[in-house]
């Protein structure tokens, strides 16, 4: 039996997948990241009270911040989504 038969096969042309987004984003960031800059411009175009374009770019800052930022390679929302499904198990 020769050493070649015991290794894998590779068969060449290997990449690495990548998502659908802007830069390092992935489809889920890159959404909330254009809604964050769109929902605050279409309220401006339609003419509404400035105070409710600052509260939704507020808004859409801390969203876009929950979805980009990482701890521990691992994104902030994704984090609390599991601390709030761990927290609501241990209450049932």
């Amino acid at each position: 039996m020769s050493a070649e038969s015991t290794t894998a096969r590779s068969y060449g042309g290997w990449r690495r997948s990548r998502s659908l987004g802007l830069g390092r984003l992935d489809a889920r960031q890159t959404l909330v990241v254009v809604g964050c800059v769109l929902v605050p411009l279409l309220v401006v175009a339609a003419g509404g009270p400035v105070s409710v374009a600052l509260a939704l770019a507020g808004a859409g800052g801390c969203a876009a911040g929950l979805v980009i930022a990482q701890w521990r390679g691992v994104l902030l929302l994704d984090a609390a989504l599991a601390y709030g499904r761990w927290r609501w198990a241990v209450l049932r």
